[in-house]
């Protein structure tokens, strides 16, 4: 045979032009395929906020007292839901998960029937949340029996405590005065 000989040139074909992934989803791809964190891990950007009301981190609970009360922040991932067999809550929904923070440190949480009606949105693979819980160290990983969970991004509003405000007197009138009482007194 002989070789043909054609010009050499590139394909043209061209590619749609799409709008880039949103960095949360970037980044569960990214671990869901690679099985870490490539660009940025999610927890990042509210990092502040999850140092802010957690009462420890999810590398100290072993060092905790068993069933002490804990608020933890991190990701959820590898939920698994179940429905009960016995009891009072015989048929109900309750699910396992796991959350793990920026330290790469991991725990695992139950949420039983009541609680998981309540936060059933908010136990999902990816989620950013803060959960309050009793600590069980009776098994290898930490366990937290969940009693409260709340959204990275309402936790401001349900969980602030104090609030400190800062006004300089120059420039200061009455007007002022009564827009910030107005808006505390809500």
């Amino acid at each position: 045979f002989d070789p043909i000989c054609l010009p050499c040139r590139p394909p043209t074909a061209s590619l749609p032009d799409t709008p880039e992934w949103p960095a949360s989803t970037l980044s569960m791809g990214e671990k869901e395929t690679l099985g870490f964190y490539l660009s940025s891990n999610p927890l990042t950007e509210y990092s502040e906020v999850l140092k802010r009301y957690s009462t420890a981190g999810l590398s100290a609970l072993p060092t905790l007292r068993d069933t002490q009360e804990v608020t933890v922040g991190g990701l959820v991932s590898t939920v698994k839901t179940t429905t009960v067999k016995n009891g009072r809550n015989k048929n109900e929904r309750m699910a396992t998960f796991v959350i793990s923070d920026l330290s790469g440190a991991s725990a695992q949480a139950v949420i039983f029937p009541n609680e998981y009606k309540a936060y059933k949105d908010l136990v999902a693979d990816g989620a950013v949340v803060l959960i309050r819980g009793r600590l069980d160290l009776s098994r290898e990983m930490p366990n937290i029996k969940v009693s409260e969970m709340i959204h990275v991004d309402d936790a401001d509003e349900k969980l602030a405590k104090r609030m400190l405000l800062a006004v300089s007197s120059a420039g200061l009138t009455e007007e002022f005065l009564r827009g910030i009482a107005s808006v505390i007194a809500k």
